[in-house]
């Protein structure tokens, strides 16, 4: 991300490195060199500094006092040095972060940019790492550089550093500084003469006194490229988890690089030779470019809402429309659920479904594109990869077709949808327009009358009046149950006997509405369902009104596309298109002809400028999809819709976990948008509490044994199954011995695997195991023995895939290591994506009573899934401790949680509250009696909100008090006696106290009603009100 000059400065002070600038002298000529800097005077605009110019001299022109200084406004551009460091003086330092109005100058990033710039770091590091520019500089090792943590250079090391690092030209010098690391060999692998780097120590070089710094800990490469096109993992060469791996290398690593050479196949070989070199990664400027655009819009206040939701800024509530209009394609493939996201996407700028396996997503979102055709939206359809994409892509391409007159053959209907991405889709892409032209031409002369068009189109969507009405009304009567649940959640919160006798009124009234409303079942809906796949007019609008949106190319605004279109050379076409999209004037012409657009989440940064240009976006699989490229997607959209599952696998990331830690603390980042942890669905979900969230219910891949096993272990029976058939469990008991091809690969399951394919005839089957060594023997076995049409792998190639048949090798035994099973017992992802990818028949091939015996007592996920269907499916399936949540804790999470949950609503514009968190009792109070300081003592509340006399009254008082209780606050004499004393000064001093437990937390409606109602008699409160847009919609 790309930060102002100014605020380059900061950083650079703040972080303490050098900072290379472009600087125009009193010649008026543009001079780049390096500066460290020893003070900021904001008055006159200077900085005093240090300055060093490698391509001048090999010294530093020091400032010894004298008064050497640049001017700021003289910096034509800047960037932080991250190869260097430099120390900071103390007194500068203490002077950035006490004086506000240092910081108002130095254009101080803000919270919320903190975490673009995070996630900005996190993405750089998030890529294959290779070598460049290896050195070896006598007299330098690990041991050398450890002493002391910082080692002076002679002048003959100092300049080869220079030399190889430093001694760049402009556009060099950016890239080496943005995405290269200066570092020193700790541990690699020589694959064939080219080296795999999997441990490192980060070195940054003063130029003022000429020391290499040394990290204290270690980084470790995942991944790493020897080659351009050849990725070698650190998982092909360990068979424990490699984040323990990581987090423990330092301290284990004569162990740990025995592990590695245990798992040596190919003459490779151990490499400790201290090498200096720069890691290399490939990086695009679009992420930089996406934030800032984010960071120029929220500056403006004009964040649409799904990134206000990102933020944690939505203060949209759910909306409802009889204007919007609905689309079932086949009645046959749909359900209450699926139909109730068609309804809530097309009317809420924000809405959450969480689809888990076998739950007809792809069905859902062919429904939602129909729809918002038919409503005249456009469309961004996107995924972190191709197959959810290409999915949704070819359902669209062909189930849509019209019926010939008095023929019985169809005619395929052209939707105007266009599938973009990599250079080799574009130029797929291109051939398809190509054809579409070419049609165009054939069919010219086709009579369109766009009264007819929108006639067809009406009386297709008069079908659909009762479902919509009914659905309405059953979205109403879900909105009262769930006010009502509300209602009763508050009043468990409450003992004060005059809000519970009102809480009692409300929920009565509320009650009786239910009651009136008439309850509406799910099957009554699916009764008025109509297949507009059955619908002539449907048929008909759809094929003229394509038609109509297509004939649009052959008008003059398309000249230049069309020039593209037909560039003869294919390669210069694509390079044109990429290009042409990047207009945003081209760009809104492209969707008046092709409304729906399919790409991957990091392709959509062809598309235009990074600002709102559709009016929905979609994302499939969003519980895979990895927080930052997904911005680059939803910045383009003013609605959006996450479809994914947070219980199947997560964004596949190369981010060793100490540098990520490094960076969560450097920038102050929440849980919540911790890179290696979550998802922009998990992310999401916990930052938006105001936002529809659907949960489709309806299962209907796997038969019903199978199903239930996942329903029960992970979905807490939430699921309803629909397939008939029972399916089979079948389970292959082996006693594991040899294991050939090094740690967890043993051959008793991998013949097995080949003899149970090839003797029972399976052809429509995948086989799955955890580890890459065990994968690689069952595929040995399966070549030696002429099957080449099943191949084994983990879980990832699977994902989003079914087969009938799976068969799963665990490939654990009785020497399997403590680390190796820690790792395995509890992957829910493995076990819920690698159990539900089976239709008809799953197969557990694995060494029972090794894993009983590994597991001990536990009822880990490995365990039960092995007991399970040992005992085919006949056993009491406990639920995973990763679907439990559990109400109680002491610790701070909760009041954070609860803090997080209500600052948009006291942060709203105009608004006079303010909320603290932790404050003293005497410090929340004011004008406290003396005889009550004694009593007050130390006592803190957990959150405050307080209320300002006005405009000419600027005193903040404080009105209520929030305690959030958990564990600790039952059977507990010395809690409950702290309690009533709060109680008792709270009334003394006319503050209303409310208790929120642990589970409520993040209930954002009850909490927030609650409060109302508490507060709604208060002096000052209803002016408070009347200077604040409590419900803002966009």
């Amino acid at each position: 991300m790309q930060y102002s000059i100014k605020n380059y400065i900061y950083q650079a002070i703040i972080q303490k490195h050098w900072l290379a600038i472009s600087y125009i002298n009193k010649k008026s000529e543009t001079t780049d060199f390096y500066i460290g800097i020893k003070d900021i005077d904001i008055d006159k605009s200077i900085i005093k500094c240090d300055i060093f110019n490698p391509f001048k001299s090999n010294e530093v022109i020091k400032n010894n006092g004298k008064g050497l200084f640049i001017y700021i406004d003289r910096i034509t551009s800047a960037k932080i040095l991250k190869q260097s460091y430099y120390e900071t003086p103390i007194d500068l330092y203490n002077k950035i972060n006490n004086d506000k109005n240092i910081s108002v100058f130095l254009e101080v990033v803000k919270f919320d940019n903190n975490i673009l710039q995070y996630l900005s770091d996190c993405y750089q590091l998030d890529n294959d790492p290779f070598l460049k520019e290896v050195v070896m500089i006598d007299g330098i090792d690990i041991h050398t550089l450890k002493n002391g943590n910082k080692y002076k250079l002679n002048d003959e090391q100092f300049n080869i550093l220079l030399e190889k690092v430093f001694k760049k030209n402009r556009y060099e010098a950016e890239i080496a500084n943005r995405y290269q690391t200066l570092a020193i060999n700790k541990f690699s692998i020589d694959i064939n003469d080219k080296q795999y780097v999997v441990a490192y120590r980060v070195l940054t070089l003063n130029f003022l006194n000429k020391t290499l710094k040394i990290s204290e800990n270690s980084s470790i490469n995942k991944t790493f490229l020897i080659d351009e096109d050849k990725k070698i993992t650190l998982g092909a060469y360990l068979d424990i988890n490699p984040d323990e791996f990581c987090t423990n290398f330092d301290n284990n690593e004569k162990e740990y690089i025995e592990l590695i050479k245990e798992n040596f196949r190919n003459n490779e070989k151990v490499n400790t030779r201290p090498t200096i070199f720069l890691l290399s990664r490939n990086n695009n400027n679009f992420i930089d470019e996406t934030f800032e655009s984010i960071y120029k819009m929220d500056k403006e206040g004009k964040l649409p809402t799904p990134l206000k939701a990102f933020f944690g800024r939505n203060k949209t509530r759910n909306g409802s429309s009889k204007e919007v209009n609905l689309i079932v394609f086949n009645k046959n493939k749909i359900n209450i659920d699926q139909m109730r996201v068609i309804y809530n996407s097309m009317i809420n700028r924000v809405t959450y479904v969480k689809g888990p396996p076998g739950t007809g997503k792809t069905e859902t979102i062919f429904n939602v594109l129909l729809s918002a055709y038919v409503n005249e939206k456009s469309v961004l359809v996107c995924s972190n990869n191709n197959n959810p994409v290409n999915d949704i892509y070819k359902k669209m391409d062909e189930c849509l077709s019209i019926k010939k007159p008095f023929l019985e053959e169809k005619e395929k209907i052209i939707i105007p949808i266009l599938r973009l991405g990599n250079n080799k889709e574009m130029g797929e892409t291109i051939l398809k327009l190509r054809e579409i032209i070419n049609f165009l031409s054939k069919n010219y002369k086709t009579n369109l009358r766009d009264d007819l068009t929108e006639m067809s189109k009406d009386r297709s969507l008069s079908n659909f009046n009762e479902l919509k009405q009914l659905l309405i009304e059953y979205e109403t009567q879900i909105n009262l149950k769930e006010r009502l649940e509300t209602l009763k959640k508050i009043k468990t919160l409450t003992t004060i006997k005059q809000i519970n006798v009102k809480l009692e009124e409300q929920i009565l009234s509320y009650e009786n509405k239910i009651v009136k409303s008439n309850e509406i079942k799910d099957e009554e809906i699916l009764k008025y369902a109509v297949s507009a796949s059955e619908d002539k007019d449907f048929q008909n609008f759809i094929y003229y009104s394509s038609l109509s949106k297509l004939r649009k190319l052959l008008n003059g605004n398309y000249k230049e596309l069309i020039d593209i279109i037909n560039e003869s050379n294919l390669n210069d076409g694509i390079i044109a298109f990429n290009k042409w999209l990047r207009n945003d004037i081209n760009l809104k012409h492209l969707l008046l002809v092709f409304p729906i657009i399919l790409c991957t989440n990091q392709s959509c940064y062809k598309l235009g400028t990074p600002n709102p240009h559709f009016d929905l976006v979609i994302m499939d699989e969003a519980g895979q999809c990895n927080i930052t490229t997904s911005l680059i997607p939803i910045v383009r959209g003013n609605s959006l819709l996450l479809v994914g599952d947070t219980n199947q696998l997560q964004p596949v990331t190369v981010i060793e976990e100490s540098l990520n830690e490094n960076l969560l603390k450097k920038y102050n980042i929440s849980k919540e948008y911790n890179y290696i942890n979550n998802s922009i669905l998990s992310t999401m979900l916990q930052k938006d509490n105001n936002s529809k969230k659907i949960l489709l219910r309806y299962h209907y891949r796997c038969g019903k044994l199978i199903a239930n096993f996942v329903n029960k272990r992970f979905y807490n029976e939430q699921l309803k199954i629909l397939n008939n058939n029972s399916g089979n469990l079948v389970y292959f008991n082996t006693k594991n011995t040899r294991n050939p091809n090094g740690r967890n690969s043993y051959d008793e399951e991998a013949i097995e695997i080949a003899k149970i394919i090839k003797d029972n005839g399976y052809k429509d089957v995948g086989i799955i195991t955890p580890f890459i060594n065990q994968a690689n023997l069952i595929n040995d076995y399966l070549k030696k023995m002429g099957i080449n049409y099943a191949k084994a792998g983990t879980i990832h190639t699977l994902q989003g895939s079914e087969r009938s048949i799976i068969i799963m090798s665990a490939a654990l035994s009785i020497k399997t290591g403590q680390k190796t099973m820690d790792w395995i017992k509890n992957n829910h992802e493995l076990i819920n994506v690698g159990v539900t990818r089976a239709k008809n028949t799953f197969v557990f091939v694995g060494d029972k009573e090794a894993i009983d015996k590994l597991s001990g007592d536990e009822t880990n996920d490995i365990k039960v899934l092995s007991d399970y269907v040992y005992n085919n499916g006949k056993i009491i399936v406990p639920k995973s401790d990763v679907i439990i949540s559990y109400d109680f804790s002491n610790d701070s999470k909760n009041e954070k949680d609860f803090f997080d949950t209500i600052k948009p609503y006291f942060n709203r514009r105009g608004s006079k509250f303010k909320i603290e968190r932790n404050v003293a009792l005497k410090k929340a109070i004011k004008n406290v009696d003396i005889n009550d300081l004694i009593f007050i003592g130390k006592k803190e509340f957990d959150v405050i909100v307080k209320v300002s006399g006005g405009f000419f009254n600027k005193f903040y008082r404080t009105i209520v008090a929030f305690e959030i209780d958990g564990g600790e606050h039952i059977g507990s004499r010395l809690t409950s006696k702290l309690d009533r004393q709060k109680e008792e000064i709270c009334k003394k001093y006319g503050i209303k106290l409310i208790r929120i437990a642990n589970s409520a937390v993040k209930d954002y409606e009850s909490i927030i009603s609650l409060f109302e109602f508490v507060v709604k008699d208060l002096k000052d409160i209803d002016e408070a009100y009347s200077q604040m847009n409590l419900f803002d919609e966009d």
